[in-house]
């Protein structure tokens, strides 16, 4: 009846409505205002209670499963990723210990050439200008989400996935077209998806990393896929135990040191530059002076020494002798100097003279010992 006399008392007995075996969902009918109002309001109190944050799971997702692929006026392989994505996030979030990151973006098809610079660039930009475009109302967000005024974007994490067992030497791994992007404040990370997921725009980020011509349609261009990202209970937990254990061993090492009586210094932070600069200063001051007169020349001289006058030296004609420039050891007769071979075989030569010596001494005293003994006789002779 009007009243809903009969859906109340099916209600209330708790079996509800049955009609040829199937249990019906039924809902009152309102008007289409009051039905926006409701729905607003129920979303409100879903988001209330998500702990898991399920509501931003097909944020940015085009259904591509349904629509035909006419329709959708994207590139075949960009379907296909689409696609492959929706069924991973579907099978993973089965899983009770998946949730949806608030802060925390997925890309694909990122192009081969981009690294991690160009793409926070890109997302940092990107975010700004969705802010400056409004592209998110505040009403969507959750009150533990809302933006505070004043705060700046900031790309907490960039990172873009490598393949590390195929590497080659002396070279960066190759990207494997995947990444994460993780921002400090979750309207930020919003803003930047709805700017930069399935744009056109940014054609030259994504697939093949080519920029298109003007005759390209947009049918024609690859788009980066961006979605929030899934976290797992289980490893943050333990990554935040890691993080814990090691934040209280650097606290105990640190007390024990102060208990010890260590004085602890602050070590100032220098640029590689600075370090740089100060250890090529204190090489210059360690050096000494450069001079154009040999070593031999200079150990010589005295620099208590007042210098005299300079003057020139005589010059020597060919026929007159220059005894002075000889050295003695020049002379015809002199030995020449041993080399060190030589050297070290007559120390050698030397070591087993006197080795010798020392045996011939013992033999001697041993032996006439016992020629002693003899010539004496015995002593009943």
């Amino acid at each position: 009846n009007a009243n809903g006399g009969l859906f109340n008392s099916a209600m209330l007995d708790g079996d509800g409505i049955y009609v040829d075996g199937r249990l019906l969902s039924v809902t009152r009918a309102v008007a289409k205002d009051d039905a926006d109002r409701l729905t607003e309001e129920n979303s409100a109190k879903r988001k209330a209670v998500d702990k898991r944050n399920m509501y931003l799971a097909y944020e940015g997702t085009i259904n591509v499963n349904k629509a035909a692929e006419t329709e959708l006026e994207l590139p075949k392989m960009d379907i296909e990723k689409r696609r492959r994505a929706i069924k991973e996030k579907k099978e993973k979030l089965k899983n009770p210990l998946f949730f949806i990151s608030a802060t925390r973006l997925s890309v694909r098809n990122v192009a081969l050439g981009v690294d991690e610079k160009v793409l926070k660039t890109v997302f940092r930009e990107a975010a700004i200008a969705g802010l400056q475009d409004q592209v998110v109302n505040m009403k969507e967000v959750k009150a533990e989400y809302q933006l505070k005024k004043g705060l700046p974007v900031k790309i907490v994490l960039c990172k873009i996935v490598r393949d590390t067992e195929n590497l080659k030497a002396g070279e960066e791994p190759r990207s494997r077209g995947y990444g994460f992007v993780e921002f400090s404040q979750h309207v930020h990370a919003l803003a930047a998806l709805r700017k930069l997921n399935n744009n056109p725009a940014y054609t030259e980020y994504s697939g093949r990393g080519v920029k298109p011509t003007k005759g390209t349609s947009d049918a024609d261009k690859t788009r980066l896929i961006i979605e929030f990202a899934l976290e797992n209970h289980g490893k943050l937990k333990l990554r935040e135990k890691r993080m814990n254990d090691a934040k209280k061993r650097r606290d105990e090492d640190l007390m024990l040191r102060k208990a010890q009586g260590e004085v602890i210094e602050k070590v100032e932070r220098k640029s590689r530059g600075k370090r740089q600069r100060e250890a090529k200063a204190s090489r210059g001051n360690n050096e000494p002076v450069a001079s154009d007169e040999p070593a031999s020349k200079k150990s010589k001289k005295d620099p208590t020494k007042v210098k005299g006058p300079a003057t020139t030296p005589r010059k020597i004609r060919p026929n007159q002798p220059n005894d002075k420039k000889k050295p003695a050891a020049a002379k015809k007769g002199a030995p020449a100097a041993a080399s060190r071979k030589e050297r070290k075989g007559d120390r050698s030569n030397k070591e087993e003279k006197s080795f010798e010596d020392m045996v011939d001494s013992y033999k001697k005293k041993l032996f006439s010992t016992v020629e002693d003994s003899e010539s004496r006789g015995r002593w009943f002779e």
